[in-house]
């Protein structure tokens, strides 16, 4: 069975929508900022890579342990200033939304788990920085998100 990279994605955005994590949230990258209330966040999610982290060969079948990340830009304006409560909401947005990965959440299916401490990856991680989207100044926060596929999936070598 091949990863469905739709069912993760949407996954993930609702989870970002449904949890209260942003106002609004895309599939893709932005060519304009989406309509949110003023100091609210919004994101875009998209694959960032997919490979095979862990290969065993048991006479000829091999079980394939598959590692997708995904990345998640949270975006707050900060066209007007940059200001103690830009730095606050994205840093509070990216907390909840990494705490609510910690606990219960799941994809069910075909993720097997988030791989918060890398033990098939880097872990999950945070760059913070600005980006200019069609001439307003937002402040980002790229969230990596590295998860690992159920080994279910069998090749005959």
């Amino acid at each position: 069975m091949a990863h469905d990279i739709r069912a993760t994605l949407l996954a993930l955005k609702s989870h970002l929508t449904d949890g209260g994590y942003v106002a609004a949230a895309l599939i893709g990258e932005p060519t304009q900022p989406l309509e949110v209330p003023t100091g609210a966040l919004f994101a875009s999610i998209r694959q960032e890579t997919q490979d095979i982290s862990d290969l065993t060969l048991a006479t000829s079948i091999g079980i394939w342990t598959v590692r997708v990340r995904f990345h998640a830009r949270m975006f707050i304006d900060a066209s007007v200033t940059v200001s103690e409560a830009t730095e606050i909401g994205i840093a509070a947005g990216v907390s909840d939304f990494l705490s609510s990965l910690a606990a219960a959440f799941t994809l069910g299916g075909e993720i097997q788990a988030v791989d918060f401490g890398g033990s098939n990856s880097g872990g999950v991680t945070t760059d913070f920085g600005h980006l200019d989207l069609n001439g307003t100044m937002f402040r980002i926060a790229d969230v990596t998100v590295p998860m690992i596929v159920n080994d279910d999936q069998t090749f005959t070598a």
